[in-house]
């Protein structure tokens, strides 16, 4: 039996979020530029808004989430802050409107043209995944987005306060076994615990199947990160890692999920968007492309 070796951090140097001007996007916006914060390095956050004409991109800019507002309200930078200082934050903000009767062929044309380290997307709870994701387009376009997806479903437990900016990030859930091979959702969930500077995050390690059968892996050693090892016999792979979120407070569930032709794709009808539906907490889905 082999040894899976998981890398210490991933790297989201550009951020996408897409927003509808709703409160799903609000979310989604609040637990990217908390993130994009705290991360080391220097970042660009791009909100995008598909929709609208020439003359109305100019109000549309206006109706997006204030990122200097945000970070005022959060105490990341001083009250009445010139624009200058959230480039001192290291962060460079990009707002788009993409004028397209077509939000996912906007979206995608977007990041084959930038390229994209992260998605944020807020989510319709139990409704399932936002509207500009909801018909198929594997027929129609057929890009490799290698970037890992933050799902954060209306009626769950964030794990950024949009009015404090405080994160809580003690418990993350990830899934394992050996197919799909599980080191991008672990490298998530390390990376996210690590990014925040988290003092004492645990990562369950969550394994669905004969205790014989599960995976070795070789965890990295991070400063404030620990792991437990837990799992279930049998039973419905969903049901499980539901429950096992519930069973104790979980901050975030980082699974991997697979498709042929690209991540949106992978994600409709599978495990992982049963998961994002009923979650209590946000989903951060990374994808492993084969073929």
């Amino acid at each position: 039996m082999s040894t899976l070796t998981i890398p210490e951090r991933l790297f989201a140097r550009r951020i996408l979020v897409p927003t509808d001007l709703g409160p799903d996007g609000d979310r989604a916006f609040a637990h990217a530029l908390r993130l994009a914060a705290a991360i080391p390095e220097e970042v660009t956050l791009t909100l995008i808004h598909v929709g609208g004409g020439p003359d109305d991109a100019r109000e549309i800019m206006a109706d997006m989430p204030q990122v200097r507002g945000a970070l005022e309200r959060w105490g990341l930078i001083p009250p009445g802050s010139p624009r200058s200082a959230v480039g001192e934050l290291g962060l460079s903000i990009n707002k788009v409107v993409a004028e397209d009767d077509d939000p996912v062929e906007a979206i995608l044309d977007f990041i084959e043209k930038t390229g994209v380290d992260l998605l944020v997307v807020g989510t319709r709870g139990d409704q399932g995944l936002p509207h500009w994701l909801a018909r198929s387009i594997s027929e129609t376009i057929a890009r490799n987005i290698h970037a890992p997806t933050l799902f954060i479903p209306r009626g769950a437990t964030g794990f950024v306060d949009e009015e404090s900016g405080a994160v809580t990030m003690r418990r993350v859930l990830s899934p394992v076994s050996w197919e799909p091979h599980p080191a991008r959702a672990i490298s998530g969930a390390v990376a996210a615990a690590s990014a925040f500077g988290a003092a004492n995050a645990e990562v369950t390690l969550f394994h669905v199947g004969a205790g014989d059968d599960r995976p070795t892996l070789a965890l990295p050693e991070i400063e404030g990160v620990t792991y437990e090892w837990r799992g279930s016999d049998d039973g419905d792979v969903v049901d499980a890692i539901l429950a096992e979120a519930h069973r104790a407070p979980t901050d975030l569930i980082t699974m991997v999920t697979t498709g042929r032709d690209n991540f949106l794709d992978s994600v409709r009808g599978t495990d992982t968007e049963r998961v994002i539906r009923h979650a209590p907490c946000p989903v951060l889905a990374a994808p492993v492309f084969e073929g």
